[in-house]
């Protein structure tokens, strides 16, 4: 089963900050949430989240989209490296027949991945590739 948790947009947020700061001038939690209508529970754990940081307008970029990001970005870069050598591999044999590029792929297994290479080649245009 999926996350059941309601999203909100910018202006809920704004309002859930608004009403924690109504809570802070009537300086009751029960007070504040009547004059809203609101749960005093919800209105409590707004509270907390803000007098920690974590209920604001702004989205942190925090270490774990950054760990995240960093990680997606070394995989990019490993990738884009690999294809590089595969096509430093194959420039001397690219005008010439399907069978020495399929010979390079044998050859190379040990280096690339066979399903990179295959795709890699697949994605070169056939004019590239005699045969």
């Amino acid at each position: 089963m999926g996350n059941s948790r309601k999203k909100y947009s910018i202006d809920f947020i704004d309002f859930k900050i608004w009403a924690v700061k109504t809570c802070i001038e009537h300086k009751s939690v029960r007070l504040a949430a009547d004059k809203l209508r609101i749960n005093k529970n919800s209105l409590q754990h707004w509270k907390n989240l803000f007098r920690d940081g974590k209920l604001t307008l702004y989205q942190r970029s925090g270490p774990d989209s950054d760990r995240k990001e960093t990680t997606g970005l070394r995989k990019e870069i490993k990738n884009i490296r690999m294809e590089r050598d595969i096509l430093q591999e194959a420039a001397g044999i690219l005008h010439r027949d399907r069978r020495a590029v399929y010979k390079l792929i044998r050859v190379n297994t040990d280096d690339f991945p066979l399903g990179r290479c295959a795709r890699f080649f697949r994605r070169l245009p056939a004019a590239i590739i005699n045969g």
